[in-house]
């Protein structure tokens, strides 16, 4: 396992040998561990000292790109997975540790020269990370870059020129509208949950769909009066112009009546017509009834969870749908399912009041993950809160961690803390300033919600009400304040 060194960045080549042309994968397991402690930097003392030199910054920190594991992930379901015959890895473990990478940058510790004459580049064993990080890298078929970049090495794993070239395919001009021969598998159905404004949205649309064709990706929304109709489709009346049949040179109004799809039946249609992996995207799922919404495709969010088989992570049950029948024009009593080439993802608020909540039969066939509340993502959390002295990342960190603290003796829980994208930019000051005006915006998203939901029964431990009584006043009180924080009363939350 040679390294290249090119201009800022580190190629470190994987093993070929009885793999290509025949594509078959071989994994970490299947290599004596002497093959892969350590990888090869070179003899000459010269290229030694270029990687040596490459490394020099001891300042900068390892991470994991969290975007470029995404990107790979999407490559190996397109083009390796369906010659998941010749595979000797497990395809499910691949599909879990992506998911962890693919979720934010993780950092490892630093790689580090050993062997007796320090030809040798390793990742510390010791870390699990790092361990997890090997483990997704498919030898034969892909290669683990390491970029210097000004803020960190980036460590990403890349799928083989050369293994594409088996394939007939040009990596430089290789792009998602290449379609594969079979259909993509590893469909799944996925709640991406956490605090409001914690960045449920923005992580799909980015991470998760960031290369995928815009005709792939189907959105809606769940409200409480959305219903099955809405989701799946129903039979509308339609005007058409129609020739008299008295008088064939003029036109009549006539009503017909034909299936108008919602975005599930738009969503399949495309799947079944195309072998790329199709998103059906539903934000706020749980502010709609879903049980209800989904009615009878509620049974085909059973899928098949052998790896092994053809049609693995298809519905595991079929059903008959009139409305589905008449849209595709095919016999009603024919049987329809989830392929495995369409991905059904969903957001959800769980502090959220007033909305519907999730059945265990409902959550049972969805996969659940956590947003992590990073503020370090933000890119305005040195901003200042209108009218303070205050950045919005110590803002939120003195909120939240008062509301975690609250919540242990009473009846609100963490996931009502502050999303690190509650509010944005444009609500923010770039110093230390007065501007009234979005004092009134920040203090109306923010303020508000602390008032009448964090803090609803408890507003006299967190805010000085003997001052300002009413959220009008407490609006006003920050906004005209000499220090807008001055409305907390120094109790639960406290600025000091």
């Amino acid at each position: 396992m040679a390294m290249l060194l090119q201009n800022e960045s580190i190629i470190i080549m994987m093993p070929s040998s009885e793999i290509l042309p025949k594509c078959r994968i071989i994994g970490p397991e299947q290599i004596k561990d002497s093959d892969v402690t350590g990888y090869y930097t070179d003899d000459h003392e010269d290229k030694k000292q270029n990687i040596a030199n490459f490394f020099s910054d001891s300042s900068l920190k390892f991470k994991i790109s969290a975007q470029k594991v995404a990107e790979y992930k999407k490559l190996i379901i397109a083009y390796v997975f369906p010659k998941r015959e010749l595979f000797a890895n497990k395809m499910d473990t691949f599909l879990m540790l992506t998911d962890y990478f693919s979720s934010k940058d993780i950092e490892i510790p630093k790689m580090f020269f050993g062997g007796k004459t320090g030809r040798y580049l390793k990742f510390d064993n010791t870390n699990d990370d790092s361990k997890k990080f090997k483990e997704i890298i498919y030898d034969g078929v892909s290669n683990i870059i390491i970029e210097k970049r000004e803020d960190c090495y980036l460590v990403y794993p890349k799928l083989r020129d050369d293994f594409f070239r088996t394939l007939n395919l040009d990596i430089n001009e290789l792009s998602n509208e290449v379609e594969p021969d079979e259909k993509a598998s590893f469909g799944e159905n996925k709640i991406y949950y956490g605090t409001p404004g914690c960045g449920k949205s923005y992580f799909i649309k980015h991470t998760i769909l960031g290369d995928v064709p815009k005709e792939n990706i189907f959105r809606t929304t769940f409200y409480p009066d959305y219903a099955n109709s809405d989701f799946v489709g129903q039979i509308m009346p339609q005007v058409k112009k129609i020739p008299s049949e008295s008088e064939p040179t003029k036109f009549i109004d006539s009503v017909t009546y034909s299936p108008v799809p919602g975005p599930f039946a738009l969503a399949l249609k495309r799947a079944r017509e195309c072998n790329s992996m199709v998103y059906l995207v539903i934000e706020e799922i749980n502010r709609g009834n879903a049980s209800s919404i989904f009615g009878d495709i509620f049974q085909l969010l059973d899928r098949n969870k052998d790896p092994n088989l053809d049609n693995y992570s298809e519905s595991e049950y079929a059903i008959k749908n009139l409305i589905l029948a008449d849209y595709f024009g095919v016999d009603r009593n024919t049987d329809f399912i989830i392929p495995s080439n369409l991905t059904i993802l969903a957001t959800m608020n769980t502090s959220d009041q007033n909305v519907f909540s999730l059945d265990t039969a409902f959550k049972r066939r969805w996969n659940f993950e956590q947003i992590p509340n990073d503020v370090s993502k933000c890119p305005y959390r040195g901003y200042f809160v209108p009218n303070t002295n205050c950045t919005w990342e110590r803002f939120l960190k003195v909120v939240n961690d008062s509301i975690v603290m609250y919540q242990s003796s009473n009846s609100s829980s963490e996931d009502k803390q502050l999303g690190v994208f509650f509010v944005d930019a444009s609500n923010l000051l770039l110093q230390v300033g007065k501007d009234d005006l979005k004092a009134k915006l920040f203090a109306y998203k923010v303020l508000e919600y602390l008032w009448d939901d964090v803090f609803k029964f408890s507003r006299g431990e967190v805010f000085d009400t003997e001052m300002y009584p009413t959220l009008e006043k407490l609006v006003k009180g920050f906004c005209e304040s000499s220090d807008s924080l001055d409305i907390f009363n120094g109790g639960t939350i406290k600025f000091d």
